[in-house]
Order: structure tokens, then C-alpha cells, then sequence
């Protein structure tokens, strides 16, 4: 992404010693690529789910958020061989592949339901997917 890099509204990454890919350089800036990248899409669309698309794809950033701010729907894709499919959400709530126990209830987040987004990622990070990835989650030093 050296040639273009694009600054994504929001990018989470997982730390180099808990298997991300990010890479902390000598001036403690990391450079990488983001386990999950989202764009808040307003007049920002077709640059979002074109060219940023595209190159989040080509790169291999294995979960993108879209957020359509008029069209009030996300657009969750997730990098499957080479190429993005749709993540379909279950019961209104999507389930992040990568980041287990990252789950956003989108029917809550147009909302602005706080108490009920608290309460899905709560019931993310209690279930056992994430309770299996957080076990594994080791600093490589240990």
C-alpha cells in the first residue's frame, strides 16, 4: 500500500506478539495491514466501495466495514481466497471472522441504541468463540 494509502475512518489492528500483521517500525509507528478497516460512507461512496475497496482487497485486509450513512446499512465484507464476500448479518447482528466477540447489532446501531450495542458486544465477548481466540492470544515472548 506504499504507492497509495489510504486513511480509513476506523482500522483495528491486533498487536505483532498476538499474531497481527501490523509491524512497529524504529519511530514506534506501525505500518501493515488492519485486520478490519470501515469507511463511514456519506459523499464519500463510490472512492470507498471503489478504488479503497479494491485496494483493501488487493492488499489483503481481511475484513472490511462499510458504513452507507444514506442508504442506513452496513456492508461487511470478509476476504475469502483472494476476494471479498459478504459477512450476512444473523438476526440483525454481525459476527466478525477475524476478531471473534466483535459483534455490532446494526438494527441497534441506526438506533443509536446503546444499551443494546453494549449488550451484543458483551454477548460477543462472552461467547465461546472469543473465549477460544482470547486463550490463544499469547504474547510470542511467553
Amino acid at each position: 500500500m506504499r504507492e497509495s494509502a489510504p486513511q480509513p475512518d476506523l482500522a483495528l489492528y491486533l498487536q505483532p506478539e498476538y499474531g497481527g500483521q501490523t509491524k512497529i517500525g524504529p519511530r514506534k509507528l506501525g505500518s501493515g495491514i488492519p485486520e478490519l478497516t470501515v469507511e463511514v460512507c456519506i459523499s464519500s461512496r463510490s472512492y470507498d466501495l471503489g478504488p479503497k475497496l479494491a485496494l483493501y482487497e488487493r492488499v489483503g485486509v481481511p475484513e472490511y466495514l462499510a458504513i452507507l450513512i444514506e442508504e442506513k446499512r452496513f456492508e461487511w465484507r470478509t476476504l475469502v481466497q483472494d476476494s471479498y464476500q459478504f459477512l450476512q448479518p444473523d438476526n440483525g447482528v454481525f459476527r466478525s471472522r477475524i476478531l471473534p466477540g466483535l459483534w455490532i447489532d446494526e438494527p441497534a446501531f441506526w438506533r443509536a441504541d446503546g444499551p443494546r450495542l453494549l449488550t451484543v458486544l458483551e454477548d460477543g465477548m462472552n461467547s465461546p468463540e472469543f473465549l477460544e481466540f482470547k486463550r490463544k492470544l499469547k504474547p510470542a515472548s511467553e
